[in-house]
């Protein structure tokens, strides 16, 4: 728009058409001489709109651009760049999508950390996203982040109170890292005031019910069950059977279970419950005869005759034990699953010549040697027969190192000391089961094992240092803690029981009489604080059974 020169007319007509393109004309006057301006106001500031719009509009193309072509967001939309301070929501939720899908890509192939990353910095976006949260929860449990995987599923938890894969994930969690306060909580955040009969209301009130338990809170457990009329589902009546069995109730927890079977016929969990406890009650035929009905009911499932394989060991039937043996083998010997149970069976039984057996069909299948070498390793050392366990498991002069350091091996390079110490190679054996609780990230199971051979062995210094350094690996490892300390009391360690008894005290139902034990071994004055904690868990478990 050109600047125009205009004499001054006597009338002036803004309005002509031949100004109609102009943002200003300049008007001059010769009496007097002066020079004057009439500005279009209006079509100056429609101008700087336009400009200013085309600029927005030109902007927003080009970061539209670089966002889609050069970080990867084709999904981008150029409505919500160009109008971002409106549309900041929708391009957020839209990138968070786009990163949890590139997540999961990565996941297919295989690059975890990658794929973490990105599923993370998604659910940042889209915390809505139940299903990526249970994702990411799932691999930082995988990972050994327990904690954080219960804070991921917690946070989500109002928005997924009424998704039931997503409430059996994060309670389960909740439990397993013994977070059991914590599940009552939030537990009473989502449960309505007034009880219902929808079935995830029912599943929460549950695990409240369960967490309770856990705690020795029976009472509040049992009010929560009545409350809810979870009685009437077979979880309810398993978790009261718990609550009579713990506090001493053993025939009535037995009786009840037993009144279900007419209800449940076909529950696999309540014919597993009726084993192990007429088991541990000394009850074996009745522990056999619920072992065979388990069976019954899942002739193709392996585990049911495993248990039967233990109670015919545990009454001495070993005529019957060797039929079932020919039997399971015959259905089941192309089941890399079931020859996995014999082989556990095997070497928790100590019986070498069947670990033997195994091991060599599970050879003609091409499966992993070492973790069937470790059965049989096992056996051998159950049995005392020290010197072929040795044999057996003496560690590899070479061979790729990811073998050398895997756990099988490295549970063999402890099985191998444990024979050394049984052959009386102390010195030897010692410095090796030192240099395998050193280097081993020993799971709690085999802590207990490798603790209870060195005792029997008389390697009390080298049991404390193997089950040490379990619990520093699973802090949460209740058994191999509780081990721990019974060995503290035995030698009358005040200095152990000390640093070690305080991580029982906030874990679930500690044994009294272990509790006792320890309370007489603290008779030191600075003791009195750590005396006064055992005394008041002595009283909370007075209904616990000494143990």
């Amino acid at each position: 728009m050109d600047l125009s020169k205009t004499a001054v007319q006597k009338a002036f007509d803004p309005g002509h058409r031949r100004h109609r393109f102009k943002l200003w004309v300049r008007l001059t006057s010769s009496n007097p001489p002066r020079v004057l301006y009439h500005v279009y106001w209006k079509r100056i500031a429609a101008t700087l709109a336009c400009l200013a719009v085309a600029g927005w509009l030109g902007a927003a193309a080009a970061v539209w651009s670089f966002v889609k072509y050069r970080r990867g967001y084709t999904g981008v939309r150029f409505v919500d760049i160009a109008f971002f301070p409106v549309r900041a929501q929708e391009y957020r939720t839209g990138l968070g999508r786009h990163l949890l899908a590139l997540g999961r890509s990565e996941l297919e192939q295989q690059r975890y950390r990658e794929g973490y990353a990105l599923l993370r910095a998604g659910l940042d976006r889209v915390p809505g996203d139940l299903a990526a949260r249970r994702e990411v929860a799932l691999m930082q449990a995988r990972f050994g982040m327990v904690s954080h995987a219960v804070e991921t599923l917690v946070s989500g938890a109002r928005n997924g109170r009424e998704d039931f894969d997503y409430l059996q994930l994060m309670f389960g969690l909740l439990l397993e890292a013994h977070e059991d306060d914590r599940a009552v909580a939030l537990a009473a955040e989502l449960l309505p005031a007034v009880p219902d009969g929808k079935l995830s209301h029912q599943f929460i009130a549950l695990q409240a019910a369960t967490a309770h338990c856990n705690r020795g809170r029976y009472d509040a457990a049992r009010g929560l069950i009545a409350a809810w009329k979870l009685e009437n589902a077979l979880e309810g009546q398993l978790l009261l059977a718990t609550a009579e069995w713990d506090q001493g109730q053993r025939d009535a927890a037995i009786r009840r279970l037993e009144g279900q079977l007419e209800r449940f016929p076909k529950r696999d969990e309540l014919y597993l419950h009726l084993v192990r406890l007429t088991r541990d009650a000394d009850r074996s035929a009745d522990a056999r005869r619920y072992a065979l009905l388990r069976q019954f009911n899942q002739p193709e499932n392996p585990t049911p005759r495993i248990d039967l394989l233990h109670t015919y060991r545990a009454t001495g039937d070993f005529a019957a034990e060797r039929r079932e043996i020919e039997a399971y083998l015959g259905i089941f010997r192309d089941s890399d699953r079931a020859l996995l149970q014999l082989a556990g069976f095997a070497a928790e039984t100590g019986q070498p010549e069947l670990a033997d057996r195994v091991a060599r069909l599970a050879d003609a299948r091409k499966l992993p040697g070492e973790t069937f070498l470790v059965a049989r390793v096992q056996a051998y050392v159950i049995a005392l027969d020290y010197r072929t366990a040795a044999d057996l498991a003496k560690p590899p002069v070479a061979g790729p190192a990811a073998d050398r350091s895997s756990y099988p091996r490295q549970l063999l390079n402890g099985l191998h000391a444990l024979a050394l110490l049984g052959l009386g190679e102390v010195s030897e054996g010692e410095l090796q089961m030192t240099k395998f609780a050193g280097e081993t990230r020993l799971r709690g199971g085999d802590a207990l094992l490798f603790g209870k051979r060195l005792l029997l062995l008389g390697s009390a210094a080298s049991a404390r240092r193997v089950l040490e350094r379990a619990c520093a690996l699973d802090p949460l490892h209740q058994p191999a803690l509780t081990e721990l300390i019974r060995l503290e009391v035995a030698a009358g360690n005040r200095a152990g029981l000390v640093e070690h008894l305080p991580k029982l005290l906030r874990m679930r139902r500690p044994p009294r009489q272990l509790l006792e034990e320890c309370l007489l071994r603290l008779d030191q004055p600075e003791d009195q604080a750590l005396r006064a904690q055992v005394k008041a868990a002595i009283e909370k478990a007075g209904a616990t059974p000494v143990s």
